[in-house]
């Protein structure tokens, strides 16, 4: 069952048992503040993303999806991407999704989703995160492995069927690149980004299976990441 927060309501019902922060598990920025998730549906995207901020998660303005165009919009008039991009207002025109992606300070939140729904997007890289992303049969055995090991991992699920796995920092080289590859997982790293519930997307609200907060706000540590995933290419060898 899913531990009872005043989120709880919106996490996908997932089997997961709460399990308690360990001191060894990295962690991304400062400490956390436990048992406390983004305050989602009741509240605006802008308290999202200051509850992400809080938790040392880094956050940047995405843009949101618009049922009416059936096109992301993000609110600057010269910019004519149609789909999920970050947010850039320094670029003259549209915005520069192959920018590196900055960040939001605290300070900025409020300027930032005073106007705009924007959605709520992680840069990843070696500075916050990096995400695997694939499918649930994929994803979940990764994330079963690493619950075994005692360093659960943030999960969310796209309405779309993929699911995404947050894991510590990866020094993502051609040959980890080509593994994850055939595995059918996507790494997102330095220069990409991801985005975060209770954002919207073109298929519907983003829901978190193992919430961050449930984890302490920590991430499993880069080699546990690894050796599952050595792990579940060996189960995938031994099965074909």
């Amino acid at each position: 069952m899913v531990r009872e927060t005043p989120n709880a309501r919106d996490v996908l019902p997932a089997g997961k048992v709460t399990v308690e922060p360990r001191k060894d598990v990295a962690v991304i920025a400062r400490p956390a503040r436990a048992g406390r998730g983004p305050q989602h549906r009741r509240v605006p995207l802008a308290e999202a993303a200051e509850e992400y901020l809080s938790a040392g998660w880094s956050v940047t303005p995405g843009a949101y999806w618009n049922p009416q165009s059936r096109t992301y919009r993000c609110g600057r008039p010269h910019c004519d991407l149609k789909g999920p991009h970050p947010v850039d207002a320094t670029a003259p025109g549209r915005c520069r999704p192959e920018a590196g992606v900055r960040a939001a300070h605290p300070a900025q939140v409020t300027g930032w989703w005073h106007a705009h729904g924007y959605a709520v997007m992680m840069p990843t890289g070696a500075l916050s995160a990096t995400v695997l992303a694939g499918p649930p049969e994929v994803i979940d055995v990764l994330a079963g492995h690493l619950e075994a090991s005692g360093h659960p991992a943030p999960v969310l699920a796209y309405p779309s069927g993929e699911h995404q796995l947050f894991s510590a920092p990866l020094v993502i080289d051609e040959a980890l690149w080509l593994g994850t590859a055939v595995g059918r997982i996507v790494l997102h790293g330095a220069g990409s980004w991801v985005t975060l519930p209770p954002s919207t997307v073109s298929a519907g609200r983003l829901a978190w299976l193992r919430p961050p907060w449930e984890t302490g706000w920590r991430l499993p540590p880069s080699a546990e990441v690894l050796a599952a995933l050595r792990t579940t290419a060996r189960r995938d060898d031994a099965e074909a």
